[in-house]
């Protein structure tokens, strides 16, 4: 069907321009009196990225990760049948793109002279400004001499991202063990990790995390992409297991959003990052009490009051009396219960009557006798 476009012509005598080198590169000899042409420029590709054509999608943004369509024109603008029509793209797998021929129902990747066909195809969007040279290629069917032609396509994919770190001054890891009942430092790093400018950052600290200072006091005004603050303060610590969180907050500008559907309007989306304050407080033991001394035994003291002496008649008058040394009070002598002339012998095996004869009794008759010789 596609050569019989070919065949009219040459029925009819109409002459093809051709070039001589062309013509022996094929191999093959023409009809005679028919001069046979192959134009290796009648092969040619078109790129549209998201509907914009060529390297236009690369001054809009797509998100990273979403679906991005493109699509391919391939055109014979030759008087050739061209087969074997293959579109290969840096950005998509061969594998996933369609070609379909203009107006013919057969499925073949074959290219009728004058016409033209669609091929597509789409991928997922990688963070990043891409720019690619995109290739077709085809065979000429009369001459097998393969054809190629070229088109550049790209497109540009944000990707938002932020992120927040949280740590302690003293070098004490996430989790780890901080005295409680203390003050301790404590870094907040701010860091943006996307490819898209973010704005109106706001940090919200924990209850226990408290004179938190940001370049702009408790906000961050903006942050280029892979730009970081800093932001300080002082975690209060309580004994026991917390799991505190610290909360920044954003927005990002999707000013320039393209589609599958063509270009969108202007867009603030929000973004927001976490940063665990997580920590052990460990309470100080209690000092252990001090015993308490015993108090001092109290000891009687008895004054010895010296007798008073009266002063000797011959020290004169007027000089002060010597104090004299006191002396030590003599002990009335004790009577003895027995007289000195009694003397205990240790009894040799008496028995208690004789005992308590000889100690209580025999005396007592002895002083008995005294008294009434006295007398």
């Amino acid at each position: 069907m596609r050569l019989s476009l070919l065949g009219a012509l040459l029925a009819a005598g109409i002459v093809l321009s051709v070039s001589p080198s062309a013509v022996a590169a094929s191999g093959s000899n023409p009809p005679a009196g028919v001069s046979v042409g192959l134009d290796l420029g009648s092969l040619h590709l078109s790129t549209f990225t998201d509907t914009l054509p060529g390297e236009a999608a690369t001054a809009f943004h797509a998100l990273a990760g979403d679906v991005v369509r493109r699509v391919y024109v391939v055109r014979n603008d030759g008087l050739l049948p061209l087969i074997d029509v293959a579109v290969h793209d840096p950005d998509v797998s061969s594998s996933a793109i369609r070609c379909t021929p203009d107006g013919d129902d057969d499925d073949d990747a074959d290219l009728g002279p004058l016409s033209w066909m669609n091929c597509s195809a789409t991928f997922r969007a990688s963070a990043g400004e891409h720019v690619s040279s995109v290739t077709a290629t085809a065979v000429s069917a009369v001459f097998r001499r393969t054809l190629s032609a070229a088109a550049a396509a790209g497109y540009t994919a944000v990707a938002p991202g932020l992120s927040a770190t949280l740590d302690f001054e003293n070098g004490v890891p996430q989790g780890g063990n901080l005295p409680a009942d203390t003050t301790v430092g404590a870094r907040v790093r701010i860091l943006n990790t996307g490819s898209i400018e973010l704005t109106g950052l706001r940090v919200s600290p924990p209850p226990s995390l408290s004179g938190l200072s940001c370049p702009d006091g408790s906000t961050i005004s903006s942050l280029d992409p892979g730009e970081s603050a800093i932001c300080s303060g002082s975690l209060t610590t309580a004994a026991g297991r917390h799991d505190d969180t610290l909360v920044v907050a954003g927005t990002w500008r999707w000013d320039r959003a393209i589609t599958a559907q063509g270009r969108q309007s202007t867009r603030l989306f929000p973004i927001q990052a976490t940063a665990a304050a997580t920590y052990h407080g460990i309470a100080r033991p209690s000092p252990r009490p001090t015993p308490t001394p015993p108090p001092p035994r109290q000891h009687s003291v008895v004054a010895v009051v010296p007798p008073a002496v009266p002063p000797s008649s011959s020290a004169p008058t007027s000089a002060s009396p010597t104090p004299s040394a006191p002396r030590s009070p003599t002990p009335a002598p004790v009577r003895p219960l027995l007289p000195a002339a009694v003397q205990f012998v240790p009894s040799r095996g008496l028995s208690l009557p004789l005992k308590v004869l000889a100690i209580v009794v025999i005396p007592g008759v002895a002083a008995g006798r005294r008294i009434a010789s006295r007398k």
